[in-house]
């Protein structure tokens, strides 16, 4: 039996399977089609995660924006803390956040006992 030199590349490889019939070729614009034909074809997921939500929420219990969550996770992740600064400006605008409903709630308390007031005495 004799070798037959296929060079170094596949096409050589290929070139000798298709002459000894070992491989069988098929048409490779065929196999294109069909992906792309079944790709998005697998509806039973399509509605099935519509009513999920993931909310992340810190130790206050607000929910967090997707940048906050991300640099949360990141922090836990590599096991390092935000700056002494950036801890202090988080609870500041937590503290700030809380004073502003407070602040809101008892202005509109206060309107409504206006209103009422006014509405007694004509």
């Amino acid at each position: 039996m004799r070798e037959v030199d296929v060079g170094t590349g596949l096409s050589g490889a290929l070139k000798l399977l298709r002459e000894q019939g070992i491989f069988k070729e098929k048409s490779s614009s065929k196999l294109h089609v069909d992906v792309r034909d079944n790709h998005g074809k697998d509806d039973r997921f399509k509605d099935a995660f519509k009513d999920i939500r993931i909310d992340r929420v810190d130790e206050c219990g607000r929910i967090l924006t997707e940048k906050e969550a991300f640099k949360k996770l990141c922090h836990g992740f590599h096991g390092k803390k935000p700056g002494k600064r950036k801890q202090e400006k988080r609870m500041r605008k937590h503290e700030d956040s809380s004073k502003n409903i407070l602040e809101s709630s008892d202005r509109a308390v206060e309107r409504m006992r206006q209103v009422h007031a006014e509405l007694k005495s004509p």
